[in-house]
């Protein structure tokens, strides 16, 4: 028989959430039930795992594959989801699975300080993704250099490059312009690192943020469509995701 771990999928303030409000909710593994269970003041979402699946000498493999990978996310953040319509939740990432169940309490006993306060600051609030998008130019055609002179052939490589130039300055003044309205919606923000597009893409992303906001406010959704109009003769929307956990809000040394 397998040995089993607990897998954490983040903590909640004791007595906010109940073991029931998940009993229908898959888990990582689908066959194991989610629970909830208190340590003091904060309790865990957890469920037990086999560790044959989820030892961390195993994990490298399994996490390169890609359906088991993909299968794993949707039920992890589909606990995390339940979780935050009972209120604040402090997501921990995919995968994080301690030996035992007394291994996962010892750890939030020891750092229920440290976890309340990130849940004070989560309570009640949530977390919207924002990307920021533009239409890839067309490739235009070189100019024919054996039937036009030198200099047409210079003056349509500088008109190009002000062009180029030109637009680059727009997509920049317009990240700045949307951070800084959403920020203005926000109680705080994040940005993370703009992914370059895969070479078929129509679009490339030049702002990829997050930002924490009331749960009852939609003001980043209406400022993002607002925005997408303001701009769309030239090329550029806003896409909102979410809400989610607060996952770019938890220290990295407290949900580790």
């Amino acid at each position: 028989m397998s040995a089993k771990g607990a897998y954490l999928y983040g903590v909640v303030v004791a007595g906010d959430l109940g073991s029931e409000a998940l009993a229908d909710q898959p888990s990582v593994d689908g066959g194991h039930a989610v629970r909830v269970v208190s340590y003091g003041r904060v309790a865990a979402i957890l469920s037990d795992v086999s560790l044959d699946e989820f030892d961390e000498a195993t994990l490298p493999a399994r996490l390169n594959d890609i359906e088991w990978l993909e299968r794993s996310a949707r039920a992890h953040e589909g606990v995390l989801e339940r979780a935050l319509d009972a209120g604040g939740v402090v997501p921990f990432r995919l995968c994080t699975v301690y030996r035992s169940e007394e291994a996962l309490g010892q750890f939030v006993v020891e750092r229920e300080a440290e976890l309340l306060r990130v849940l004070d600051r989560v309570a009640g609030r949530v977390e919207l993704g924002v990307k920021g998008l533009v239409a890839r130019d067309e490739p235009e055609a070189d100019t024919d250099t054996q039937s036009g002179t030198g200099l047409a052939y210079m003056q349509e490589r500088q008109r190009r490059q002000a062009d180029a130039r030109q637009r680059a300055q727009l997509i920049r003044t317009c990240a700045d312009l949307a951070n800084a309205r959403f920020k203005e919606s926000a109680i705080a923000a994040a940005m993370m690192a703009v992914r370059p597009p895969d070479d078929n893409a129509e679009e490339a992303m030049f702002l990829n943020a997050a930002y924490l906001v009331r749960a009852d406010d939609d003001a980043v959704v209406h400022e993002a469509a607002a925005l997408t109009a303001d701009y769309a003769g030239q090329g550029i929307r806003f896409e909102v995701t979410g809400p989610w956990p607060a996952f770019n809000f938890v220290p990295p040394e407290v949900a580790s």
